[in-house]
């Protein structure tokens, strides 16, 4: 055998082994590793935008995941936002004779001119607000407008002129209305809506006692200092202590805002990694000449400046938005007939509040001999001092808070009430609600009995020739896959067999009529008819001689179109006097438990749907729907109300005319806080539930009335009642709240043909 010789290797094979068997042994001190420049890593890029939009709120930082001690610290330094702004309408009042002292006004009419000025401050605000709330966030219109209203009410104090002073009031008003119009929206942002309940009834409680409470204060201030300015001194320190809180306190709750500032925040990092691997890859090429792009420098101060300023100036996009969210409330007020009356009764409610709170001090307040009074009329007075005719106030605050303590108690629950009822004002309405959605699944049993009575008892009787294919039938439900039964025979629904009865007379009981303990307890002959012996021509027919090798021809004989499934297996239909109950239990393998009203659904569905229907039926009733409300339950309150707020109109009206005693007029100005303040938070509920999504702007077109209405009724109320007296100026007031009263009534039945015909497309 041939010996192998090794073939020589190639030349440049040779060569490299050598240089690696020099290089492996020598140790050369200019060949060091480390004077080679590392492999480049690859650079990052910044995000793209699939990936920003996979960036989300996680946990805590959403709003609506925080602990419950930070959502209550949120709402508790709100609510008192709510407070301290509507506070500041009326502490001017007690002082506007010391306005007309240092000013030297006309009449008393002028002098309550800066309460005006800034309850319309509080109504155009919003208009402002909300939409920067929208794309700015809560948090920074708080702390901005906070400022502002503290600076506005300072300088309100250093008036040194009457027109400087209700300039400043009507800012003063427009920077303190983020916390009464916002608030709402913030609360929402934090609190689940089955949450909301508590936390709206204290935010909503700042608004309505803050000008009572405002009144309060200012009486004993004005009293012991005798001066304007220190009632606006008072409200600047109060708004002071509430700016305070909203820095340690207040965090934003928008979550489309939180969500921005976490993806910006994303973007700015993977920018500033980037930047950082560009200079670390500069400084490691640096000694191999290689060039290299000048990393993006960090924007100097200046720069900054200019990037926060162009921030500030809105998009295109921005004023399409604030432009839109502005002309919104125009619109609906001008083309929506229930948003334009309900928005002028709310109006009318809140103006007479204010009505309320600058003509007290004329009636119980003591009268100083140099002060101007009515030259056509004398009014009576009770002559309190200043300080304690601030009390009176109390009555309209009571009002307020019975008024609000009643809806709590009352609004949601009714509500549920008129949801199982379908909106039936009866006796019912007296009993529990779930007692009530048995009453009326029992009766809508009845009436589902008594529809298919009518329609089995139409064309069905063995003696008329009627079209087999236009018999009601119910087709078999062949078994599934998964069975261990047998597919049931198709059964023959008749008046009987679905109200499991056996004499048929439409004055069954709920449980006889729906199947459950009726006619499958009952024992019958083996022809189907009771023991009795009654022979109704309504009762079970006899099941006919047939071929029980053709179950097609068994089927077709009664009516009932045969399921393949079913004759290929032979399976004889039966007909079973256990009720509609017992037909499902074995359509579908399972007992019914769902109630009389789902029995009785079930078997209509069987009687006059096609083929099939009662599968059909079963799955339905197995999870039948739940009831839907309608925006107008909420209208009966609202019309209790209405007939109240004439009646203590009336009261107090004709009261303090014939000068009873001072507890009937403050009883019918407590009637009058209940009567508006049930009015204005069923208005206000119903607005909220009729518009969505535009539900902001029927609110702040409703803010915008009432301000406007608001700041006109105590300009207008005093030259009635220096005109005409207290009597009639509240009969006025009365009339018109009583020309309201049916308006309710005729939304509650014809409201949602009215809101589907003037349907607001936004």
């Amino acid at each position: 055998m041939a010996s192998l010789v090794p073939l020589p290797r190639p030349a440049h094979l040779r060569h490299q082994s050598a240089a690696h068997s020099s290089h492996s042994h020598s140790h050369d001190p200019n060949d060091d590793p480390s004077q080679h420049p590392p492999l480049v890593s690859p650079l990052l890029q910044p995000l793209s935008p699939d990936e920003v939009a996979t960036i989300t709120l996680v946990g805590a930082e959403d709003s609506r995941h925080w602990s419950p001690a930070r959502k209550w610290l949120t709402t508790s330094v709100i609510s008192l936002m709510g407070f301290v702004s509507p506070l500041g309408s009326s502490i001017l009042v007690p002082g506007s004779k010391y306005l007309d002292f240092d000013f030297d006004l006309a009449s008393r009419v002028v002098a309550i001119l800066p309460v005006s000025f800034f309850v319309l401050g509080l109504g155009v605000g919003p208009f402002i607000l909300a939409p920067i709330s929208e794309l700015k966030g809560r948090l920074p219109v708080y702390t901005s407008t906070s400022l502002l209203f503290i600076i506005f009410n300072l300088a309100s104090s250093f008036s040194q002129t009457y027109v400087t002073l209700n300039i400043l009031r009507f800012l003063a008003g427009a920077a303190g209305s983020a916390g009464p119009s916002l608030g709402a929206g913030s609360i929402g942002d934090m609190f689940e809506p089955r949450e909301r309940g508590r936390a709206q009834a204290i935010y909503g409680l700042g608004p309505l006692l803050g000008p009572v409470l405002g009144n309060v204060i200012g009486g004993f201030i004005a009293q012991g200092d005798r001066d304007w300015r220190w009632l606006l001194f008072t409200l600047t320190i109060m708004s002071l202590g509430v700016f305070v809180a909203i820095v340690l306190f207040l965090k934003e709750t928008y979550a489309p805002i939180l969500l921005r500032k976490k993806r910006e925040r994303a973007i700015a990092d993977r920018l500033e990694l980037i930047r950082q691997q560009q200079q670390q890859q500069q400084q490691q090429r640096s000694t191999t000449h290689v060039q290299q792009a000048e990393p993006p420098r960090r924007p100097s101060p200046s720069q900054r400046l200019v990037q926060w300023a162009k921030r500030l100036y809105p998009s295109a996009e921005a004023k399409a938005k604030i432009k839109q969210a502005q002309s919104r409330p125009f619109r609906l007020l001008f083309t929506n007939p229930i948003c334009a009356i309900f928005s002028l009764y709310l109006g009318f409610c809140y103006g007479i509040v204010f009505l309320f709170l600058t003509q007290h001090p004329l009636l119980f307040q003591e009268r100083d001999a140099d002060e101007d009074l009515p030259t056509d009329a004398e009014l009576p007075t009770y002559s309190w001092t200043l300080g304690v005719s601030g009390l009176s106030y109390l009555g309209l605050g009571l009002g307020f808070l019975a008024s609000a303590l009643t809806n709590v108690l009352v609004q949601d629950n009714l509500y549920r009430r008129l949801v199982q009822t379908d909106g039936k004002i009866c006796k019912l309405l007296l009993k529990d609600a779930d007692e009530i959605e048995r009453i009326m699944a029992a009766r809508k049993g009845q009436q589902q009995q008594h529809q298919l009575d009518d329609q089995q008892g139409q064309g069905q009787h063995p003696s008329k020739d009627v079209d087999l294919e236009k018999q009601k039938s119910i087709e078999p439900v062949a078994p599934g896959p998964d069975s261990h039964t047998a597919a049931p025979a198709p059964a023959v629904v008749t008046e009987k067999t679905v109200t499991g009865t056996a004499t048929g007379t439409g004055d069954a009981t709920p449980a006889e009529s729906c199947g459950s303990d009726g006619g499958g307890d009952r024992d019958r002959n083996d022809d189907g008819d009771d023991d009795d012996g009654a022979d109704d021509e309504d009762a079970v027919r006899p099941m006919p001689k047939q071929d029980e090798n053709d179950p097609a021809a068994t089927v077709a004989s009664w009516g009932v179109v045969p399921d393949p499934a079913a004759t290929s297996s032979k399976l004889t239909p039966t007909v079973s006097a256990e009720g509609d109950d017992a037909i499902k239990a074995k359509a579908t393998g399972t007992a019914d438990k769902t109630g009389p009203a789902s029995a009785a659904a079930a078997a209509t569905v069987a009687a006059t749907g096609p083929p099939g229907s009662l599968a059909t039926a079963a799955a339905a009733t197995s999870s039948p729907t739940p009831k839907k409300g309608r925006p107008e339950y909420r209208l009966p309150l609202c019309f209790v109300g209405m007939l109240i707020l004439p009646c203590g109109l009336f009261c107090f009206g004709w009261s303090a005319e014939s000068e009873a005693h001072w507890l009937v007029p403050l009883l019918g100005s407590f009637l009058v806080g209940y009567a508006t303040i049930l009015c204005f938070q069923t208005i206000l509920v119903y607005l909220v539930d009729a518009f969505v999504p535009y539900s902001a702007s029927a609110t702040a077109c409703a803010v915008l009335v009432r301000s406007l209405l608001a700041a006109i009724f105590p300009l207008l109320g005093e030259v009635m009642l220096e005109g005409i007296g207290y009597g009639w100026t509240s009969s006025l007031l009365a009339f018109v709240a009583l020309a309201g009263a049916p308006v309710p009534v005729v939304l509650f039945r014809y409201g949602e043909r009215i809101r589907t015909r003037h349907k607001f497309a936004g």
